[in-house]
């Protein structure tokens, strides 16, 4: 019941004050979601689509999370998204959009990642491509359900950038005190504070031209977007 009230309070944000980034253009759109993470992302997305009761749709594969066995860098994720957009494409079904969900982590290819995609590689075919980026690693969405936090964070001799954010995470709630990546419970921990997460996530978001994008996500985004779209499936 908590989280059903932030969600209606989040939306009010969106559209009174903050507005949307880019608007749905119809409840039946189809969208394809692909990870740089064969486990940890994946398996939160496959919860947060239940949870928005979506699982008809992706059983319809109208929305669709890529499946694989191995990760990728935030690159070659591009190039595989645009493959298998053109795939369905052959068969004669269309993605309206495609997601493309990274962190930046240690990747040299980050960068070139993201501007490939801001050159929206799909407009030819009237589908739009979006980056869903964490930085420094999707944990620090998991992270924002807990502190609204905007220090960043940094490698060390012993731990990575992400292990720095998992380490932090581990703390904040007891429910991760054993987090591993790929846990299946992810979502559940969680549930209860995703309103909290997406309006922490989204403020300091727009606030990254004056601090730097370390940390931020755009993990809120795409969920804003899977509830917008599960809202005439629900009513």
């Amino acid at each position: 019941m908590g989280s059903e009230n932030l969600f209606k309070k989040r939306k009010a944000l969106n559209t009174s004050q903050l507005g949307r980034k880019y608007a749905i253009k119809t409840s039946k759109e189809t969208v394809l979601i692909v990870c740089e993470g064969s486990k940890t992302e994946p398996l939160y997305l496959d919860s947060l689509l239940r949870h928005f009761g979506l699982q008809q749709r992706v059983d319809r594969k109208e929305i669709a999370v890529d499946d694989r066995k191995t990760g990728l860098d935030p690159s070659r994720l591009v190039q595989r998204a645009i493959e298998l957009f053109d795939a369905e494409q052959t068969k004669g079904f269309t993605y309206d959009r495609v997601y493309c969900v990274f962190d930046k982590d240690c990747h040299t290819k980050y960068e070139s990642a993201c501007q490939t995609i801001n050159n929206q590689p799909l407009k030819k075919r009237r589908s739009k491509m979006y980056s869903i980026t964490s930085v420094p690693c999707f944990e620090i969405w998991l992270l924002f359900h807990y502190t609204d936090s905007s220090a960043p964070f940094h490698a060390s001799d012993s731990r990575s950038v992400c292990d720095q954010v998992i380490v932090k995470l581990k703390k904040s709630d007891p429910s991760f005190a054993n987090y591993e990546k790929g846990d299946v419970n992810t979502f559940e921990y969680t549930i209860n504070k995703i309103g909290t997460a997406r309006i922490n996530a989204e403020r300091i978001w727009d606030q990254i031209a004056a601090n730097g994008e370390n940390p931020s996500t755009k993990i809120f985004q795409l969920v804003d977007d899977l509830e917008e779209i599960a809202e005439p499936e629900n009513t």
